[in-house]
């Protein structure tokens, strides 16, 4: 069981939902989105060994609360993991060992020589997360720029490890909403970059479409599938599951796709509670 120390805070649920309202309302939100989505596909990118820890929902939130117990406890304990994915059921024990063996494999973590059961983050792991960030708070600045001061301090250590410490808050506290089973968006979020695969469909329209498109916009299952390391297998079971789904309609066989309202939908709600939980964090965190 989490200990009481994680739950100690409860932030105002009406005041995150009341900022997800305003950037679901904003106007530069499609651009926002745009943004941050081509972001994500540049991470995957330019540090793939990273992107191996975060290429699911699950995966991702692990390594947001690794941050958040490095930047509370000085460290991370295999124990202290555990019983926060266990809390969350976000996964087994063993999947967290396995995780955090992953994590150390790339080089992300590190062992204390004297106490082994004690493990920090990498500098590296520690740069690369803080630059995704970076790259979010700019997409977040277009629909919401108080988190400009936040932004700009982001290099002070300070600054970024409360950043890293409120976000896990808010997700202890309020629960694994962005793998909630209900949202549609799950069918991408559980599945090896999945989200990647979705973010390149919503990029793939047409310039004077919206963002998601609502038109069909084409697809390469094989270029999918080397663009992010995954199998044709992979990614032709995903766009048939969506499609069995509602969430995308298949054209020209297998060369288009159209995101149907559902989904684009569920994508843009993902977007606002990414925002929304950053712009909390970010207001908290800044100097």
């Amino acid at each position: 069981m989490v200990t009481n120390s994680y739950l100690q805070r409860n932030p105002s649920t009406d005041a995150l939902e009341a900022a997800k309202a305003r950037i679901r309302a904003h106007p530069d939100l499609r651009d926002a989105v745009m943004l941050s989505a081509a972001g994500s596909i540049a991470a995957h990118q330019s540090d793939p060994a990273l992107h191996t820890t975060q290429k699911d929902g699950g995966r991702f939130l692990f390594t947001m609360l690794s941050m958040h117990v490095h930047y509370t406890d000085g460290y991370l304990s295999a124990g202290r993991i555990t019983a926060l994915c266990e809390q969350l059921n976000l996964c087994s024990p063993g999947r967290t060992a396995a995780m955090l063996g992953q994590m150390e494999y790339a080089g992300y973590l590190t062992r204390d020589p004297e106490d082994r059961r004690r493990m920090v983050l990498a500098r590296a792991a520690i740069v690369a997360v803080r630059e995704r960030i970076r790259s979010e708070l700019h997409a977040i600045s277009m629909v919401a720029p108080e988190v400009a001061p936040a932004l700009t301090a982001l290099d002070d250590e300070r600054v970024f490890g409360r950043m890293m410490q409120e976000t896990g808050l808010i997700f202890i506290e309020r629960g694994l909403f962005f793998v909630h089973k209900d949202s549609p968006a799950q069918a991408f979020t559980q599945r090896d970059c999945g989200m990647l695969i979705l973010f390149t469909i919503m990029l793939s329209g047409s310039p004077d479409d919206d963002i998601p498109p609502t038109m069909a916009v084409p697809v390469s299952i094989a270029k999918i599938a080397d663009q992010f390391g995954v199998s044709r297998a992979h990614v032709r079971k995903l766009l048939t599951d969506s499609e069995t789904l509602g969430l995308l309609e298949r054209e020209q066989g297998e060369r288009a796709v159209r995101m149907t309202p559902v989904l684009r939908e569920a994508a843009l709600d993902f977007f606002a509670t990414v925002f929304a939980v950053l712009r909390r964090a970010a207001l908290t965190a800044a100097p």
